[in-house]
């Protein structure tokens, strides 16, 4: 379809990065990946830009629909670009370290992640074993994403997964009723009580700094 043939367009060319910039390239992390890019050739940093690049499904929509599309961007851009910097979403990180390593370049991984204490959480349920193999191969991961159809438990494997990271957790949702429902499984799989459960949105600024639930309209 034409998202899919727009999205082609600007996949990464891999074979035409081979040992285009040999140079060290310092990585950091925080709440981003943030990339010194001064010096890079254009095509090695258009490369990175097009790992957080996606088609607009709305551009296409409109376009379908004969709409106009003035003011709608074709394609969305995930990230920062200024004077010769450059940060993308933690979750590209693989990805933008293949390109990299493509390009031939030395990586020098910087991990300015602010670390707390940790946060002893205790899971008070039975998963089953789908749930168990998704649990699993979460953890295996730094970042990834969770597909699974409704009434698969993806509140409780998550609830599973916060208990292993032992970290401070904060849960974005886009409806205030996800607010409650994921109160009532935080409650029941966490054995926590409702005022251990910061909330953020809905009229409600309330942070715990261990497990917070936020609207990302409130963000």
């Amino acid at each position: 379809n034409d998202i899919l043939s727009a999205e082609a367009v600007i996949n990464v060319n891999f074979d035409d990065l081979t040992n285009c910039y040999q140079d060290q390239v310092v990585i950091k992390i925080n709440t981003a990946l943030k990339i010194d890019v001064r010096g890079m050739p254009a095509k090695l940093v258009t490369a990175l830009k097009r790992v957080a690049t996606f088609a607009n499904p709305k551009f296409f929509k409109h376009q379908k629909l004969r709409f106009s599309t003035w003011n709608i961007p074709k394609y969305i851009f995930c990230g920062h670009y200024e004077a010769g910097r450059l940060e993308l979403p933690k979750g590209t990180s693989e990805i933008v370290k293949e390109v990299l390593n493509q390009a031939g370049s030395i990586l020098s991984i910087q991990d300015n992640r602010i670390m707390k204490d940790p946060v002893d959480f205790t899971f008070k349920g039975v998963l089953k074993p789908e749930q168990e193999t998704a649990v699993k191969v979460i953890l295996e991961n730094d970042y990834g994403v969770l597909v699974a159809p409704t009434g698969s438990g993806k509140t409780v494997i998550a609830c599973k997964v916060i208990t292993y990271r032992k970290t401070s957790t904060l849960i974005l949702v886009h409806r205030k009723q996800l607010i409650e429902q994921w109160k009532s499984q935080l409650m029941i799989f966490l054995g926590i009580n409702k005022k251990e459960i910061g909330v953020i949105g809905t009229g409600k600024k309330k942070i715990t700094g261990n497990i917070d639930i936020a609207m990302i309209q409130t963000l």
